[in-house]
């Protein structure tokens, strides 16, 4: 496909790989990551990071094996990620007192102020996609969203 600066020429001359929802689904999924990492990087936070601090200050603590069901990523990614953030001091890990094997993180004092950030960022970047959609049809790409996830199992 020829390209004008460095932008496909036109969406009519798109290619039908182009028109794919799971392309479609990449493209809208990559660009809401890089606007969110412009926002998280006046905190030095990745995405990745910030979504991990989010999750645990909506729960209080999660299990590892939670946190890596949210994320859709394989537990040692998500426990390279926790180190991180514990080198940080933003979260600490813990150890369930009726299960040594089972770990669970939460937010240090640090991490909290840090989280509660995260979210307000977080809050603004899903403001912004909901306010170029009706509160109907916002509501329909959420159930579809969630339809499309639960298809595609494990």
């Amino acid at each position: 496909m020829r390209k004008e600066h460095g932008k496909a020429a036109n969406s009519a001359s798109a290619s039908p790989f182009t028109q794919r929802l799971s392309f479609l689904i990449y493209r809208t999924a990559t660009r809401l990551e890089r606007k969110a990492s412009r926002l998280f990087a006046e905190l030095n936070i990745q995405v990745a990071d910030a979504r991990i601090l989010v999750l645990v200050l909506e729960f209080n603590e999660l299990r590892m094996s939670d946190l890596c069901d949210y994320l859709e990523l394989p537990q040692p990614t998500v426990s390279h990620q926790v180190e991180h953030l514990v080198k940080r001091k933003f979260l600490a890990r813990n150890r369930i007192d009726d299960d040594a094997r089972t770990i669970t993180v939460s937010l240090t004092t640090e991490g909290t102020a840090i989280a509660h950030r995260c979210e307000d960022m977080s809050a603004e970047i899903q403001n912004m996609v909901a306010s170029h959609l009706d509160a109907p049809v916002h509501a329909f790409g959420r159930w579809y969203l969630e339809q499309l996830h639960k298809s595609l199992g494990i």
